[in-house]
């Protein structure tokens, strides 16, 4: 490939560097990292910081839920948190062995009673995922993810 061809070394070449010979692998590889970096730069200062706790129409408050123990809780943080405490009557379900997890929840769930999903809390990603497959797969409206997860439950798990 020639100067006139390659993209990095036309890049290269129109900020100054006289690139001679092949491009390297490395000099690809920083190339795609500063372009990562720019695209990243810019999505950032467009679209802004990213608020993973931020509410959609499937995040529920805890002081939303009118009944609490009219929901099922589904607890999708490590088996190990779960083992530890959980909300009372939560079941665990785990990306990692889904068929099984949901299998189990299944016997528990009755169409009709929504369920809400809880992880670790700020950050945590893994409930607004859970609920979107559990929506799909039980082909329910009310599968909803708790706003600020485990850390926004009362202590103990008690209202």
């Amino acid at each position: 490939m020639d100067g006139g061809t390659n993209p990095a070394r036309r890049l290269a070449n129109s900020l100054g560097s006289n690139i001679t010979g092949p491009v390297t692998t490395s000099q690809r590889l920083v190339f795609l990292t500063c372009l990562s970096a720019l695209c990243a730069l810019v999505q950032g200062l467009v679209i802004g910081p990213v608020d993973l706790d931020a509410p959609d129409q499937w995040g529920v408050e805890w002081q939303e839920l009118a009944n609490p123990a009219a929901v099922l809780w589904v607890d999708v943080r490590a088996q190990l948190a779960y083992d530890e405490s959980h909300y009372p009557g939560a079941k665990f379900l785990s990306l990692d062995d889904w068929d099984a997890g949901l299998s189990a929840l299944l016997m528990d769930w009755d169409p009709g009673i929504p369920i809400v999903v809880y992880c670790d809390g700020n950050g945590c990603d893994s409930s607004r995922a859970v609920a979107e497959r559990l929506r799909q797969e039980l082909g329910s409206e009310e599968v909803y993810w708790l706003v600020g997860g485990w850390e926004r439950l009362p202590e103990g798990g008690n209202p």
